[in-house]
């Protein structure tokens, strides 16, 4: 129960939580079934040293403690033995040592501040004779009224206390509003309502169950007033959180599997005409084993998205509430939908029943306020509305559904009749026609398998620096995947300052084709691995059908990987650098628009489609064989904006889960284990790890952490001062990262850089230890523009690569290597280099699509349309063009220049056919010419000497040539004459000479060294059989 408190008590219940949430463990994966057995539940009353008197006395207590035992019984159909103990323990601090808000003026006196409330008080209650062997959770009850709450499990040692507990912090309160004729659940007098909630949020954390967004461990988000873990205290618990697979299997539970699943009964659609059931429904108040009826019914309408029929009689659980038990009985309706945020949507009578429909909003300062909730709050003759039958129908919690209503959902073809009374359960018939056919698209999200943490199977990265996954094979991605093809991890490092691809694997789990999908890729604001709302995000891309035609129309049951690129722009540190880390991680974000006829949207809005994944690297010194690992941050980013309870700063507490094997050591925060953010603030977070010498190298071991700050759920249709708390404080998980420490070898990546005759820079290096793989060189210009190339070591390590830069000037070089599973990323020196002189073009010869005819015509609208064109300065300022191209046999070279006057004018082809850019033309260096006014061609080959081409007669080679308006030569040489392959480039240059007189020279690439093949451009074939020179 909780009586809203003010916002000065809020503020001190934040502040006493810095210390409260110390140390708490989050577990992301709950099991099908709930917790079975024995719990042992210790309730220490605390009284303090200015305590004077106490609501309930001890006795009571301990009477108030049997029953929430058999309420416990009755709750979990006889699954669950709650041991409860109450015992009563003086501190020698007052309340106000324990609760007042810490002094952030350098003046508080306390340390630590808050003080440790719970370790002190299980402390003293071990010191009164309470055995704490076997506890597994601890209410710390003080004597007066607040709002009750729950935590995760803290970690006590302290004399006489060792373990770890599930906690709640409850209080005593006495009768709602003061209305004497409201009775508490239990003879004790003990109003412990609200105890009982907070003591199913410690089921739900002990058995893995995740807290967090508007749902908050409440099935409809604190909305309904007929279970206990939403609006009624003490109430049963429907079908949706008494049941876990196949009846409910999203992640979001409560008490899954108390109710087995062959008492519900599933009715299908028909496949053609109209179908249905008629099913009688026994309460579901009895136990299982005392029945042979159902009790319970679902509808499923789509993967995941269902309605719930049950029947609710005020027996056993639901006979506690306010007196005679819960609001109503008949027949109760919920829709639900697994991965919404809340799961449950409550199907109220009143909107079908009562005209205006129910009232959902009761608060007269709220400007969407339904005045006829002043018709809500008292029962003929005074007092609290105890039942139904007090008021108006069309008030929350609202009447259940009775004999003679039908509930139509006309878009779906279901209706739910409730037709007769039988015995004290009633006869329900469901009708269904056949169903429209949905897509239902989806990205498997985060805490589930086989993680079942911060992370995804359908989320991964695929980074440029190893060489994309589809470019180089498996060794592109560094953690590799799992033996069933999903992605392990992050797939790979980030490369910070280097494109990176953000992959999706998009499904569509509907029975109809999901057309024109669009998936949008978003990465945290600010950029880095962080904790972080749904909202604030970047978007770096849209996926859509024009690049990846699969999304046009999506079928049914199929799937496809998607991605967009991503280049994070990031500051590096040198020291950063030198350590190896252009890794960089970022929290990522996948959100697919709902495409048309879509129902189901929650599985794909990007609240839980998220990687929150970092990768440190524990590296050991191959000398020493000591660890170092390079102190890593995390950011926190407070998404509560000034408007949002409880106004102003906003206190957020860390939950840490460690995977981390015995000996290592971490520290998060610097041992803080709460930060208080001002709204919008962002403040980084260190993560310190220390790894002990001895470590095994190639293992991966999980920190995960997660934060949490306490929220205010509200329920509106609940007017101010009634019988039902309308607030609830719970905590709230905004988001969790997972760093994972990887062990590996210490790496060094060497690199020699020179610049070439040619201008060519040439990077050489040694990757040590040893590794065929794939490093990526960077080529730095003087104006700061990076181009990355991919290179490849052999099996001792080494590597070379060549480039061709763009401008002269300082160039800067260094190479990178990502690293993998037992070796630590390198990072080369960074080496300057000045270049001089510029290197030849480099161009791919393209294949030929549109046959020639050899006639000495450059027709770039027809028979040249598919060549490569390379401009060139020709003579009287005219732009020449040298057109390009090849088929499986021959090469096809025409060039068109200005009107030349000298009558001796030709045109040459000139081929280095080795591609080895010798400094003046040798013998395998080839020449092909053709004179421009008689047609006559000759062959040539270098000797060696400068202009020293000598006559070499080869065959099967032609070439025309006519003038006019412009020269124009046309060559067509097979390719058997000139070698070179789809791997191995060939220099070629093309020239106009002589146009005006001997030695007036013009052509591609330039216009002067016809004789020296390292300035020629080079030109790369396409694939095609290399045949013998023919001569």
């Amino acid at each position: 129960m909780d009586l809203q408190p003010s916002w000065r008590i809020l503020r001190k219940l934040i502040l006493f939580l810095l210390v409260l949430l110390s140390g708490l463990l989050v577990k992301s994966s709950p099991p099908a079934q709930a917790r079975t057995g024995t719990y042992s539940l210790a309730i220490i009353r605390v009284k303090y040293s200015d305590t004077t008197s106490t609501p309930y006395t001890l006795s009571q207590l301990t009477a108030a403690g049997t029953e929430i035992h058999d309420y416990f019984t009755w709750l979990s159909r006889g699954n669950l033995d709650v041991q409860v103990s109450v015992v009563e323990v003086a501190l020698s601090q007052t309340r106000a040592f324990y609760w007042n808000p810490c002094a952030t003026d350098g003046t508080e006196s306390r340390v630590p501040c808050p003080p440790p409330l719970i370790q002190d008080a299980a402390q003293a209650a071990a010191a009164g004779g309470l055995s704490f062997t076997g506890i597994n959770g601890i209410i710390v009850l003080n004597p007066w009224c607040a709002g009750d709450w729950t935590n995760g499990a803290i970690a006590i040692s302290r004399p006489g206390v060792s373990g770890t507990f599930q906690r709640s912090y409850d209080f005593e309160c006495g009768t709602p509003a003061g209305d004497t004729s409201l009775n508490p659940p239990g003879a004790s007098g003990v109003w412990w309502n609200g105890w009982a909630h907070e003591i199913g949020h410690q089921l739900q954390l002990i058995d893995g169950v995740t807290l967090g967004g508007n749902w908050n461990g409440h099935p409809s988000g604190y909305a309904s007033g007929y279970d206990l873990m939403d609006s009624c205290y003490p109430c049963d618990e429907g079908v949706y959180g008494l049941s876990g697979p196949p009846v409910m299997a999203g992640d979001k539970k409560v008490f899954a599997g108390w109710l087995p699943s062959g008492k519900v009964v599933t009715v299908p659609a028909p496949s053609s005409g109209t179908g249905g059931m008629t099913v009688v429904l026994s309460p579901l108040e009895h136990l299982p084993s005392d029945t042979t009826a159902a009790q319970g019914i679902k509808i499923p309408i789509a993967p995941g998205k269902y309605y719930l029929v049950e029947v609710r009689r005020r027996l056993r659980a639901d006979s506690l509430n306010i007196g005679p038990g819960i609001w109503d009985e008949g027949v109760h309706i919920r829709e639900i939908e697994e991965t919404r945020d809340p799961p449950v949507r409550n199907v109220d009578s009143c909107d079908t029943t009562v005209a205006g429909g129910c009232v959902r909003d009761g608060n007269p300062s709220s400007p969407t306020y339904d005045p006829r909730a002043a018709n809500c709050l008292s029962r003929p003759g005074g007092g609290l509305p105890r039942t139904a039958a007090d008021v108006p129908a069309y008030c929350w919690p609202y009447p259940l559904w009775h004999v003679g209503n039908t509930f139509n959902d006309a878009a779906n073809a279901i209706q739910v009749r409730v037709d007769a009374a039988v015995g004290d359960g009633f006869s329900v018939t469901v009708t269904r026609g056949v169903p429209p056919g949905h897509p239902d698209l989806f990205v498997v999200p985060w805490l589930t398998p086989p993680m079942n943490t911060w992370e995804t199977i359908d989320i991964w990265v695929d980074s440029s620096c190893n060489g994309y996954e589809s470019d180089v094979g498996p060794s592109g991605l560094r953690y590799g995947r799992r033996g069933d093809g999903t992605v392990i991890g992050n797939g790979d490092d980030p490369c910070a300052n280097h494109r990176n691809r953000i992959y999706a694997h998009v499904r569509n789990a509907g029975d109809l084709p999901a057309n024109d999908v669009r998936v949008h890729f978003r990465v945290t604001n600010p950029l880095g691995v962080g904790i972080s709302s749904s909202t604030g995000w970047t978007e770096v891309g849209v996926a859509t059908a024009a690049d990846f035609p699969a999304l046009a129309s999506l079928a049914p049951g199929a799937s496809t990987d998607v991605y967009v690129e991503w280049t994070p722009a990031v500051s590096l540190t040198p020291e950063q650098i030198a350590a190896g880390h252009f890794n960089f991680h970022s929290c990522v974000q996948v959100v697919i628009d709902p495409v048309s006829g879509e129902i189901v949207t929650s599985n794909q809005d990007g609240d839980g489609e998220q990687e929150n994944f970092d990768n440190f690297e524990a590296v050991r010194d191959r000398v020493s064989g000591s660890y170092t690992l390079p102190e890593r941050d995390f950011f926190l980013r407070n998404p509560f904006s000034r408007n949002q309870p409880p106004f102003g700063p906003r206190t957020f507490f860390f939950n840490i889960e460690s995977e981390l094997p015995p000996g290592w050591s971490y520290s998060v925060a610097d041992g803080l284990p709460s930060l208080t953010l001002n709204p919008d603030e962002v403040r980084r977070v260190p993560v310190k790890i220390v790894v002990p010498r001895g470590s095994p190298i190639g293992q991966t071991y999980l920190l995960k952490v997660d934060a949490r700050t306490l929220v205010t759920m509200t329920n509106q249709a609940i007017p101010p001062g009634w019988s039902y708390s309308r607030t609830h404080e719970a905590t709230h998980v905004v988001a969790g990262v997972v760093l994972a420490a990887q062990t590996v070898l210490q790496t060094n990546l060497s690199l020699s850089v020179s610049v070439d005759a040619a201008g060519k820079i040439k990077a050489t290096g040694v990757l040590d230890p040893a590794h065929q793989t794939n490093v990526v060189v960077d080529y730095t210009d003087p104006s700061g523009n990076t181009t990355t190339r991919l290179a490849s070591t052999d099996s001792t390590g080494k590597y070379q690569d060549t480039f061709s830069p763009s401008v002269t000037g300082v160039w800067k070089v260094r190479t990178i290597w990502q690293g993998d599973l037992d070796h630590a990323g390198a990072v080369s020196d960074e080496v300057s280099v000045s270049v001089r002189r510029l290197p030849p073009p480099q161009v791919t010869i393209p294949r030929a699509t549109i046959p020639v005819k050899l006639d000495g015509s450059c027709d770039s609208s027809s028979e040249y349309r598919d060549a490569l064109a390379l401009p060139f300065d020709d003579a009287f300022k005219v732009t020449g063009t040298v057109y390009i191209k090849q088929d499986s046999t021959s090469l096809y070279i025409c060039m068109r220049g200005a009107a030349g006057s000298f009558a001796s004018r030709f045109v040459s082809v000139y081929v280095d056919t080795q591609g080895d850019r010798e400094p003046v033309a040798e013998e395998d260096d080839l020449a092909f010419r053709v004179n421009i006014m008689d047609g006559k061609t000759n062959s040539y080959r270098g000797s060696g000497v400068p202009n020293g081409y000598v006559s070499y007669p080869l065959r099967g080679w032609s070439a025309k040539a006519r003038f006019g308006n412009s020269d124009e030569a046309e060559f067509v040489i097979p390719l058997a004459l000139i070698g070179g392959s789809c791997r191995q480039p060939v220099g070629l240059a093309v020239y106009h000479h002589w146009v005006t007189a001997v030695g007036n020279d013009y052509g591609w690439p330039n216009s002067r060294f016809f004789d020296q093949p390292q300035t020629w451009g080079e030109a790369l074939p396409v694939c095609h059989v290399f045949l013998p020179v023919l001569r």
